[in-house]
């Protein structure tokens, strides 16, 4: 899913201009091949409520501490 896309759900979501950012760079690093509407949901829910560490898997979580979220 390309990055326009990905931040027009991160706005429907309410996320912030740093939460989009982490949103973006988590897509497109961790699964840059999802192209489903109703994961990267998933993840802006995640990311807002700041649960996406808990969420994650390592792979994940690695991505995740390299942008700057951690538990």
């Amino acid at each position: 899913m390309n990055d326009i896309r990905i931040e027009e759900i991160a706005g429907l979501k309410g996320l912030n201009k740093k939460e989009t950012e982490i949103l973006i760079k988590l897509m497109g690093q961790r699964f840059p091949s999802e192209g489903s509407p109703s994961y990267v949901c998933e993840w802006a829910d995640r990311i807002k409520k700041g649960s996406a560490f808990a969420h994650g898997d390592t792979q994940t979580r690695k991505v995740l501490i390299s942008l700057g979220v951690t538990e």
